[in-house]
């Protein structure tokens, strides 16, 4: 059921650790200054949310609730309905500095809950994707890890990025790969969906069960550049994806590769940094995800022979990006 915009309620609840009533509503697009203001300093330049905001407000499938005290906006979190109407995606939560710990994500969390339980009332379950080392707290309802990637970040200067003396990937050929082939074949296809092992695919860290339903939502959204490896009749052994993104004071490319084979995996890697370097062709991160068994090639591909960097960004270390999952509870 789409998002009527014209109907936006007004929610109170009592945040926790206080005495004052904070009022959760609906985002505007006159809301964005102060939605500025909960961002700021935040992600150290790598902010994503003000590019996004407006767009976010457009669609059908989202939803973004504000936290406010005495009508100064405190927090904000964003819920899309994705898989077919089934699930809820958290992003974009955040609460000012000084808020934080006194209830305030709860009670975005319970007003946003509210509203999709009554506009989306096929919502099952809902996740969220964190860098962490630990599971989310929550004993009334747990959380269930459903899928765990490595996360490494490499600095690309102008001059690499505008060099042409990049490592060849041998005689494996990796070619891009069209919307109607992602959606008619590798999605659709028992023996290609399992290069996905019946987990969602990570676009720029939002998880997306792999559907058909799906793929509208997700290239509206990304600028996304899918590949294979070329064959001829026979169905692709690997699929990867690359993001360019723009973000507040930063560019990033984050590819994740799909395959178990050590050389088509070292294929993609290659090509995705090389095209991420004629799109962009200046300064950027290069962000790769990856299951553990593959961290080491990554390492050596990207350390070894292309001679990049690796970066700590968002001063997260070498935290894993894992994907939570639990019921959702109208």
């Amino acid at each position: 059921m789409p998002l009527k915009r014209g109907t936006i309620r007004t929610l109170t609840v009592n945040a926790l650790q206080r005495k004052k009533d904070l009022t959760y509503r609906l985002a505007e697009p006159n809301d964005f200054d102060n939605v500025l203001k909960i961002s700021e300093g935040l992600h150290d330049g790598h902010d994503y949310l003000p590019l996004i905001f407006h767009q976010w407000l457009k669609y059908d499938n989202s939803a973004v609730m504000l936290a406010l005290d005495d009508e100064e906006p405190i927090g904000l979190l964003a819920g899309f309905i994705v898989d077919n109407g089934s699930t809820v995606v958290w992003r974009g939560g955040r609460v000012v500095p000084g808020r934080r710990g006194q209830g305030v994500f709860r009670g975005l969390r319970e007003a946003l809950d509210d509203f999709l339980g009554e506009h989306f009332p096929n919502v099952c379950r809902e996740q969220v994707s964190v860098y962490t080392t630990q599971i989310p707290n929550s004993k009334d309802n747990p959380w269930r890890r459903i899928l765990e990637y490595d996360a490494l970040y490499y600095a690309v200067d102008e001059k690499t990025s505008l060099s042409n003396n990049l490592p060849s990937e041998n005689k494996l050929v990796i070619e891009s790969c069209t919307k109607e082939y992602f959606s008619d074949k590798i999605i659709s296809c028992p023996s290609t969906k399992k290069l996905f092992a019946n987990n969602p695919l990570v676009v720029d860290r939002c998880p997306f069960m792999p559907l058909r339903s799906n793929v509208d939502f997700i290239l509206r959204e990304h600028d996304l550049h899918m590949f294979v490896e070329k064959c001829s009749d026979a169905l692709p052994r690997s699929f990867s994806h690359g993001v360019y993104a723009q973000r507040t004071e930063s560019t990033e490319w984050l590819a994740t590769v799909y395959t178990d084979n050590p050389a088509l995996f070292k294929a993609h890697l290659l090509h995705q940094f090389k095209r991420a370097c004629e799109v962009i062709q200046g300064k950027f991160t290069f962000f790769t995800f990856q299951d553990r068994h593959m961290t080491a090639l990554t390492r050596n591909v990207l350390g070894n022979m292309v001679g990049l960097k690796e970066v700590n960004i968002f001063n997260f270390g070498n935290a894993p990006l894992r994907i939570f999952e639990r019921d959702f509870k109208q």
